[in-house]
């Protein structure tokens, strides 16, 4: 995400969740020299389309160098079936141009509303939801119609498209 005098920020498809409690981790590494920062959080979908007010974390990750890779999470809790988008911030100040990878969401008491194509769906357990990058876009939430997205699930080793995002059941989950 390419660092500016503004915030910026980075989106994941609209996904429906279930009521429950999710944290939310990515990588992060300044993609120059100069030390970058970055705000995990999440923006609500009303049922008209329309973005409500981002949920941030409280705090930023500071001073990411382009020297290692550093980990942040972010858990928060859905009262209600909701649609979301995650959103990743890469602050105004510094402002700098900023890398990330391996984004997941998990959490052991919610989940994607209709199962999201994974079958059986998982009873109880740590179900992982891997929104996938490479096709988030950068222009949230102005730019809504003009996005598209990848498709794809993924349940352990096997893959079953439709969906926009991949789900990974953790080894601990039972079925």
């Amino acid at each position: 995400v390419q660092g500016a005098s503004s915030n910026k920020r980075l989106g994941s498809t609209e996904m429906t969740l279930k009521a429950g409690t999710y944290v939310f981790s990515a990588y992060f590494k300044a993609a120059t020299a100069e030390k970058a920062g970055a705000r995990l959080g999440y923006v609500p979908i009303g049922d008209d389309g329309t973005p409500g007010n981002y949920a941030y974390d409280a705090d930023y990750v500071n001073d990411i160098t382009d020297t290692e890779w550093v980990t942040k999470s972010y858990m928060f809790t859905l009262t209600e079936e909701q649609t979301i988008c995650l959103v990743v911030m890469n602050p105004k100040s510094p402002g700098k141009d900023l890398l990330i990878d391996d984004a997941s969401l998990k959490t052991e008491d919610g989940g994607i509303v209709g199962g999201g194509g994974v079958d059986p769906e998982p009873e109880q357990g740590n179900l992982v939801i891997n929104p996938g990058f490479e096709n988030w876009t950068a222009a949230l939430p102005t730019a809504w119609d003009n996005a598209t997205y990848n498709t794809g699930i993924t349940k352990e080793a096997s893959i079953v498209h439709g969906g926009n995002f991949s789900v990974k059941q953790d080894a601990t989950a039972t079925n």
